[in-house]
C-alpha cells in the first residue's frame, strides 16, 4: 500500500468501513485519523480554526489534516 495518498470511505452503516482501515493502518504501520463526514462537515475540521484556549486566549488549533503533515 502507498503512504502518499489519503483514503476515503463511503458506505453504509456497520459494513467495517473503519475496522478494516484501522485494521490496514495497524498492519502496514501506518497513522489512522478518523473524521466523520456528513452534511455539517466544515473545512475547519481539516484545517483547523481560531478557537480559544485554555487560558481563555484566541489561539489557532490545529485541524485533523495537518496533524498528519
Amino acid at each position: 500500500m502507498s503512504r502518499q495518498h489519503p483514503v476515503l470511505l463511503q458506505g453504509e452503516t456497520s459494513v467495517g468501513k473503519t475496522s478494516l482501515i484501522h485494521w490496514l493502518a495497524q498492519s502496514s504501520g501506518n497513522t489512522c485519523v478518523r473524521v466523520n463526514n456528513h452534511e455539517h462537515t466544515d473545512l475547519q475540521e481539516y484545517v483547523g480554526c481560531y478557537a480559544a484556549d485554555d487560558s481563555g486566549k484566541l489561539a489557532f488549533k490545529e485541524g485533523k489534516a495537518n496533524l498528519q503533515i
